[in-house]
């Protein structure tokens, strides 16, 4: 279920690179996080304003990755996924908020979206240069490792216990949506009205527009067999978006292609569908949903819209 994200959404809006463009409005700010480009746009005459604003939103990013970065040994979530069975793991405010969020999107998607899953990602060998296909013996086993309800939360203690050796989690279907929503945060508090934030394709689009804009944002959705067709432009204004796909990447075994989204609950890559996108009103909804979604279908996309006002989903198959 981890997704580095593929670049299904691209922004329609001409938005010029740089560290910082100077127009007569538009600010742009730009940051390596997340394995991606984290792109800040802002509209304003403020240029101090903005600056402060962008390195606010660095620095959060910034320390989200250090936090969740399972590949860096001294991260924080490093040190939790090496805490052996039934002892308390205490979480920093940083990762105790994330999973948290975590949790909730587990419920609202009835475990289509499970962070828990990094023991079947490392058994189906993403990430691995020679990469073998398991057993069914092999992923009956590991998915005996899998399931966030497993695991014991202290909420007074702000701690996680894994109950078994060899759980792990792995952040990396909600870590840039969630991101997102942090970055929306601090430039409410500072007063900025009018700006788009993308993060690897999980974007944000003000509900004010830039000043030489008569319309909303427009967003356009690719083809996932064809990256040079649009299937689709989003008029987006105060909401978030986010697509999955398999077709970008996944692993090569001998002459099969395995996509990398899998199902937590059967362990197995999902291979029949193309990419979902979703529109929304939380980073973190817009980054879970989509993955939750391509795993669970349309029926739980219908359920999402319903629990969650101002939710909509496009499936291509």
């Amino acid at each position: 279920m981890q997704r580095y994200t593929i670049t299904l959404i691209f922004l329609v809006l001409l938005l010029l690179p740089g560290f910082l463009v100077r127009q007569s409005y538009k600010q742009t700010y730009q940051v390596a996080v997340f394995n991606t480009i984290g792109e800040i746009y802002l509209w304003s005459r403020n240029e101090q304003s903005c600056r402060n604003s962008a390195r606010k939103i660095i620095a959060a990013w910034q320390k989200l990755h250090l936090t969740l970065n399972r590949f860096a040994p001294d991260s924080e979530l490093s040190a939790l996924n090496r805490t052996p069975p039934g002892e308390p793991f205490r979480c920093s405010k940083t990762l105790w908020e994330i999973i948290q969020s975590a949790r909730e999107m587990h419920e609202l998607t009835d475990g289509a979206f499970d962070v828990s899953i990094s023991p079947l990602m490392r058994l189906w060998g993403f990430n691995q240069p020679q990469p073998q296909l398991p057993s069914e013996e092999d992923i009956a086993q590991t998915l005996q490792l899998v399931g966030l309800d497993k695991l014991h939360f202290n909420d007074q203690e702000c701690s996680v216990t894994f109950p078994l050796a060899g759980m792990a989690l792995d952040f990396g279907g909600l870590a840039k949506g969630y991101a997102l929503d942090k970055a929306k945060e601090i430039l409410e508090q500072d007063g900025q009205d009018c700006y788009m934030l993308n993060l690897g394709g999980n974007i944000y689009c003000s509900k004010k527009l830039p000043p030489e804009r008569r319309q909303p944002f427009q967003i356009g959705i690719r083809d996932p067999q064809n990256a040079g067709r649009i299937l689709k432009v989003l008029t987006l204004h105060g909401q978030f978006v986010s697509t999955s796909a398999n077709y970008e990447r996944g692993i090569m075994v001998g002459e099969k292609k395995i996509g990398h989204i899998i199902d937590p609950r059967t362990g197995y890559p999902v291979d029949n569908r193309a990419s979902v996108t979703v529109v929304t009103t939380r980073g973190s909804y817009s980054d879970a949903f989509s993955t939750a979604v391509f795993v669970g279908g349309p029926e739980l996309a219908r359920k999402l819209s319903d629990k969650v006002p101002g939710t909509s989903f496009d499936i291509y198959q």
